[in-house]
């Protein structure tokens, strides 16, 4: 056994065992969920450094025109560290941030739905549609109030509605 040596553990056991697996994208923004409270803890530690380097550099005055580049414009050091915890999430697993976030609601509402979608047995979409919509205990999809419309029902109407007592247009 080697001892590690990095500077992102995290990243290295992901990229390490994912290759391995056949994981939906559903799968794989529930395990960024799992990945998620670690980075958001790094992400408080890059926020309080950035609130220390702030308040060193405060009280200097309005910055000159070309330390702060033109129009106020973010420079790219700005933008570039502007980042949420869920983006890293997403880009260590492949997944858009949308996912990881929409994860995230279904693990904190329906833990038990959550499982299902690790399992494999729904996807994240349905689940986070079930999440949104929940059906009644005793409701089925079979036909009934909440089923949907087939997709020729008007046009068939509107055809019955245009017909004459005998059959014909």
């Amino acid at each position: 056994m080697k001892p590690y040596v990095g500077t992102e553990p995290i990243k290295d056991v992901l990229s390490w065992n994912l290759h391995r697996r056949h994981l939906t994208t559903s799968q794989r923004a529930m395990i960024a969920t799992a990945v998620l409270p670690m980075l958001e803890e790094q992400a408080k530690e890059r926020m309080k450094e950035a609130g220390a380097k702030g308040a060193a550099i405060a009280g200097k005055g309005r910055p000159a025109q070309n330390d702060r580049g033109w129009a106020n414009l973010p420079t790219p050091e700005e933008t570039e560290e502007k980042h949420r915890a869920s983006d890293d999430a997403a880009a260590m697993l492949s997944v858009s941030s949308r996912a990881v976030r929409a994860a995230k609601k279904v693990q904190q509402a329906a833990p038990e739905l959550a499982e299902k979608v690790k399992a494999g047995e729904v996807s994240l979409n349905a689940a986070a549609q079930e999440k949104r919509n929940p059906r009644p205990a005793g409701a089925s999809r079979g036909r009934g109030a909440c089923a949907p419309m087939p997709r020729n029902y008007f046009s068939r109407r509107c055809r019955a509605r245009s017909m004459s007592p005998s059959g014909r247009a």
